[in-house]
């Protein structure tokens, strides 16, 4: 029996077949990546009753309630209450022990105390800035989205979504092969939107109310230094996370690769099965053959099917709609 060539199809399919086996392998990497992801949910919770406990010494909640009931009274002129997941906290001197130079430039001015502050987004595609009170939506190195795609891969790749875009793409330009599935990504999971999805689910767990009608970049909060310090620890698990999953999937990317490489040598699918087989992943004959678009084709009743629906035909009318569901509908009944 003569062996069975390989071809681009086949050489397709395998590649799918040790791809969905890298991804299901149950390996160090992975098992870091979910291990990082629960870190990541306590860490949040830890650093959300941080921040309200920040936010309420500020922003009473008996003095939110009393500005609620007065709009309702007095309409929106005293609509000074608002939702809010940002939030600019600098810590309070008395908890400071780092000096630093009053000024960089002319150190005869002596030193101050350090100036630790913070704007910490809540949100899933914001990231936190210890520099400067100003929005991070996504910098230079999309963290933001990172982040989000890096938390949600499994509901993404159930979604046939490719969360592991950045990695894919890494030191890469933008280009229309990347910005296709990071927008696919992001479609999914809701982030440009307001009607809802897993981002707007996200963003309503970790709201506030503040007094203000200014942006989070006007509200400093004072905080102590250990609030501070849980703050970051959460942020530390965000980053974490990311360089897990991008570890996780770098790996997966690099095998695969090499896989790609490797069966475009091959001519046979003998070769393929053995080294599925050296690899220790499942892989059989019939998982090359049974989609494959040639051996399809050859089937006399999947030609004559595809011919069929090749012809030219008339545009169906309303009535002859009707009609045809009308008698499927009888002939069902008669059955």
């Amino acid at each position: 029996m003569s062996k069975v060539r390989l071809n681009a199809d086949r050489r397709k399919l395998a590649l799918k077949v040790f791809e969905k086996n890298f991804q299901d392998e149950n390996n160090v990497y992975k098992q870091k990546y979910y291990s990082t992801r629960q870190q990541v949910d306590r860490h949040y919770e830890n650093a959300f009753l941080t921040m309200k406990s920040i936010v309420e010494r500020t922003h009473r909640p008996d003095d939110i309630t009393t500005l609620q009931s007065l709009k309702k009274r007095y309409g929106d002129r005293l609509d000074v209450v608002r939702p809010d997941t940002c939030f600019n906290v600098q810590v309070e001197d008395k908890y400071i022990n780092e000096m630093e130079w009053a000024d960089d430039d002319d150190h005869s001015k002596g030193k101050v105390k350090k100036t630790i502050k913070g704007w910490f987004p809540f949100k899933m595609n914001k990231w936190h800035d210890s520099e400067n009170y100003h929005y991070r939506n996504n910098d230079s190195t999309n963290m933001g989205y990172r982040f989000s795609f890096a938390y949600h891969h499994d509901h993404l790749k159930k979604m046939e979504c490719m969360p592991e875009i950045y990695v894919r793409q890494k030191n890469k330009e933008n280009n229309p092969y990347k910005t296709q599935h990071e927008d696919k990504c992001i479609a999914e999971l809701g982030i440009r939107s307001d009607n809802g999805g897993l981002a707007n689910d996200w963003a309503n767990k970790y709201t506030l109310q503040l007094i203000g009608t200014g942006g989070c970049h006007e509200r400093v909060m004072p905080c102590s230094r250990d609030e501070y310090d849980i703050l970051m620890d959460w942020q530390m698990s965000r980053q974490a996370l990311v360089q897990s999953y991008e570890v996780w999937q770098e790996n997966i990317i690099d095998r695969t690769n090499l896989v790609e490489k490797t069966i475009k040598q091959y001519n046979y699918v003998d070769d393929v099965l053995e080294l599925a087989k050296a690899s220790d992943v499942e892989l059989q004959a019939s998982d090359l053959e049974l989609h494959t678009t040639d051996v399809a084709l050859y089937n006399p009743k999947t030609v004559g099917e595809l011919l069929q629906s090749m012809k030219p035909k008339e545009k169906e009318t309303r009535a002859d709609k009707i009609a045809r569901v009308k008698s499927y509908q009888q002939s069902t009944i008669v059955n």
